[in-house]
């Protein structure tokens, strides 16, 4: 997508959810880096907090080497139950779409995904790019197109979701994904990076 036309959508999108008064950022059962640095890029891109966008999950993150990230970083994702997420006034799905929960979404406002698109939910807005080798690529493409500042926190885990989802820029590798790594490389902490890999081991 041209960069004009993502950031028209990027603007309709951050005016449709300006209104509320907390946002359900919601990942997939047990997050990956990509799914958590994902949730962080939009609360960025919405100019939100964790207390007015929540990440949520159902199931939350028990990977040894994905809660080592949501430590380094302090992410908080927050367990989720049906009851809890329909009480939010909008909702977003981020390297998920809806049909992965079953039944238990009824509508989403945001669906932001780098899987192959599946059909059966509705939503005001979706950028879903198959051909994208993480969701946090996309999420860089609408930074980037609404020159949004994105917080060295944010753009560290987003970098470390890129390496680990494209296993080092190795597989399902785009060229926008390279793009994406090397635009946040700089604005990244290349220690923390090393941190989350486990090649520092001992002292943290």
């Amino acid at each position: 997508l041209s960069r004009s036309i993502t950031r028209a959508k990027v603007q309709q999108y951050q005016r449709y959810m300006a209104d509320a008064d907390r946002v359900l950022i919601l990942l997939h059962n047990d997050p990956d880096p990509d799914a958590m640095a994902s949730g962080l890029a939009l609360r960025n891109l919405l100019r939100r907090t964790k207390t007015t966008a929540i990440l949520g999950a159902f199931q939350g993150v028990t990977r040894p080497e994905n809660l080592r990230m949501a430590n380094i970083l302090d992410i908080h994702v927050e367990p989720m139950t049906p009851e809890v997420v329909s009480g939010f006034p909008r909702i977003a799905t981020v390297d998920v779409q809806p049909h992965y929960f079953g039944d238990i979404l009824d509508r989403v406002d945001l669906v932001i995904d780098h899987h192959p698109e599946q059909p059966g939910y509705t939503t005001a807005f979706k950028d879903i790019r198959a051909d994208y080798g993480s969701t946090c690529t996309i999420l860089t493409d609408h930074l980037r197109a609404v020159d949004a500042n994105i917080s060295e926190r944010t753009a560290t885990a987003m970098l470390y979701a890129i390496k680990s989802d494209t296993l080092f820029l190795s597989r399902h590798t785009n060229r926008v994904d390279v793009e994406a790594f090397t635009f946040l490389y700089p604005l990244a902490d290349a220690t923390l990076i090393r941190k989350m890999e486990g090649a520092v081991i001992g002292k943290f």
